[in-house]
């Protein structure tokens, strides 16, 4: 008996081994297509979550900046009689200033200023209306009073809102 040691033309099926190592396509697609649909599901979350962080903030902000004309027109380092302001708070350009006084303009001279979080897309309503000034007394309540050609509210009911967000509030 004869044995024929010639290797065969013949291509033999490719086999795996046990050193083997890799993915198959269809265990890849399978790993994409789930990845995708957790990020799609979790996008709007993740916008409302950040939309929601800025409309806090920016509550946060406003507080403090009526707190801060509270304390100046308290001090009434200004001299403010009667009805007059002893402080102002004014929003321009999605930035909050806190003034001693009456300034000559909304962003001249501010004891202290703030930008606004999320920029224009976050609103600040008072009283139904946008936040334009807040005239504070020596008394540290809100006094009617024009400002800029805005007249200053004396409502203390705010709403910030940003996107779908939205938080209500009272200034104290």
């Amino acid at each position: 008996m004869v044995l024929n040691t010639v290797a065969s033309p013949v291509a033999r099926p490719l086999r795996a081994t046990a050193t083997s190592r890799g993915f198959t396509l269809i265990e890849i697609a399978v790993v994409l297509a789930v990845t995708v649909s957790i990020l799609l599901v979790s996008a709007p979350l993740t916008v409302s979550w950040a939309d929601s962080a800025r409309v806090t903030e920016t509550r946060a902000l406003l507080q403090q900046a009526h707190t801060r004309a509270r304390a100046i027109a308290l001090r009434n380092t200004a001299g403010a009689i009667g009805g007059a302001p002893a402080a102002l708070v004014c929003m321009e350009a999605n930035t909050l200033y806190v003034h001693q006084g009456v300034p000559s303009g909304c962003t001249v001279g501010a004891a202290w200023q703030q930008e606004v979080p999320g920029g224009e897309r976050t609103s600040i309503t008072i009283g139904g209306e946008p936040l334009g000034c807040i005239a504070v007394a020596n008394t540290g309540r809100p006094v009617a009073f024009s400002f800029d050609g805005d007249t200053c509210t004396t409502a203390i009911a705010f709403r910030v809102a940003r996107g779908d967000e939205e938080i209500d509030g009272e200034l104290r």
